[in-house]
């Protein structure tokens, strides 16, 4: 179903990134031969004396029930054919940096990046205008920056409009229209409001 306004969503995302499974499919990656079985970090029982606990396991292992602050002993237990293996938290450490650097290089948006992006967002409102008979009166550039922080500047048109090429135009002069800002830019999103009912498309001149 459409709800009107219509919206881009560039609100902040939350990717879940299952981390107690991380350190163990750090060790399947190094060692090819422990995929396919039950992998327990942690220390190994049957040497520590009982002692010690499951920092985490993969999905194998969790498949018998094991999971992360569980004694070793009791892992054990629910599943003796586990292979455990006292964790590297230092090469964990390391990896996960080199993670944080591929998504600080990748996720910021470029100038070609940003123009299509705001074109791709002004497409897809004006499919939607069309598809519903609604024109629209203000065109709405929401930007995201890499620090999270939101902008959100609008401009309004002399008359409603459902036209591609004045929507994106519209949206581009805003951006053009913007501070630079040293953070970098994440998502960009495409909104008209001001909506009426309306099939004619009205080409209109921003200068």
């Amino acid at each position: 179903m459409l709800i009107f306004p219509l919206i881009n969503d560039t609100s902040r995302k939350i990717i879940h990134i299952d981390m107690d499974a991380f350190f163990a499919a750090v060790e399947e990656r190094d060692n090819p031969e422990l995929k396919g079985k039950p992998v327990i970090i942690g220390a190994d029982p049957r040497k520590s004396g009982g002692r010690g606990v499951v920092s985490t396991c993969n999905y194998e292992a969790r498949k018998f029930g094991v999971h992360s602050a569980m004694s070793s002993k009791e892992a054990f237990e629910r599943c003796p054919q586990a292979i455990f293996i006292s964790g590297n938290h230092r090469k964990y450490r390391e990896i996960g940096y080199q993670i944080r650097e591929i998504f600080k290089r990748y996720t910021d948006l470029d100038e070609a990046d940003i123009k299509a992006e705001i074109s791709r967002n002004a497409q897809r409102v004006t499919e939607t205008l069309k598809k519903n008979k609604k024109v629209g009166r203000t065109v709405v550039l929401k930007v995201r920056y890499a620090d999270f922080s939101t902008l959100t500047k609008r401009v309004t048109l002399d008359d409603v409009t459902s036209d591609f090429d004045l929507i994106n135009q519209s949206a581009r002069s805003i951006y053009d229209s913007l501070d630079e800002n040293p953070a970098g830019i994440r998502l960009l999103g495409v909104t008209v409001t001001g909506l009426e009912d309306g099939k004619i498309d009205i080409p209109l001149d921003l200068y």
